[in-house]
């Protein structure tokens, strides 16, 4: 897993370095956001518009590199957050029914129900239990950032849209040995309803399954 993202990173600062015509160190250079294009089905398009569609993705996009894997929020050490910890700063992206599930299922989950848990992870994650890990002491936690295969689809008979994307977020841990590098992958759907105004995009649905993968890194 490591091997691959790494690859894939490596990649990407050396076709930044052509592009640029600069001399790029790929260990120096490797971007830590990486948003692959947009794949906007025919349908989507019209349904609402491509551009309005891209507006759709990018929300979502957005979204996701600041809350999906908050680091606030994967503190292994830390065994509660509060309610409002974990409804700060996603309160503005969810449409009035969507804010309000969230709010029930925060409160679920803090008085102990697994699947509001499940459910909370599915937008962000929070419930990493992994007592042996450890938040570096230097506090860079998100080593980077990859969303691809991000596509946006028609909502059959309504002018919502459905975007999809793939989100992994490599992370790195301290423990009493050795380092961990960890890997979360994250398929993500998400049902964007317009806002009242029309002028943006908010999230009324979500899922968003994940896995999790570790490996030691050598000091």
């Amino acid at each position: 897993m490591k091997k691959k993202t790494f690859a894939i990173l490596a990649l990407l600062a050396l076709m930044f370095g052509v592009l640029t015509g600069c001399t790029v160190d790929p260990d120096q250079a490797v971007p830590t956001k990486y948003v692959e294009r947009v794949n906007v089905t025919p349908e989507a398009k019209a349904s609402v518009g491509e551009q309005r569609a891209r507006q759709a993705a990018k929300v979502a996009s957005d979204f996701t590199l600041a809350h999906g894997t908050n680091p606030k929020l994967l503190d292994p050490q830390k065994s509660h957050y509060t309610a409002d910890e974990l409804t700060k700063g996603v309160e503005g992206s969810l449409t009035t029914g969507a804010l309000n599930s969230w709010r029930n299922r925060v409160n679920k989950a803090l008085a102990g129900d697994e699947d509001a848990v499940d459910a909370l992870d599915g937008l962000q994650l929070y419930s990493i239990k992994e007592p042996t890990w450890q938040v570096p002491t230097n506090g860079k936690l998100i080593v980077s950032q990859l969303l691809t295969n991000v596509e946006v689809d028609a909502e059959n008979d309504t002018k919502n849209v459905i975007v999809t994307m793939h989100h992994r977020t490599v992370a790195h841990y301290e423990t009493d040995k050795s380092p961990v590098e960890v890997t979360f992958d994250r398929d993500l759907t998400y049902t964007m309803a317009p806002s009242a105004d029309r002028k943006t995009w908010l999230i009324s649905e979500y899922t968003g399954p994940y896995r999790l993968d570790s490996e030691a890194l050598l000091r």
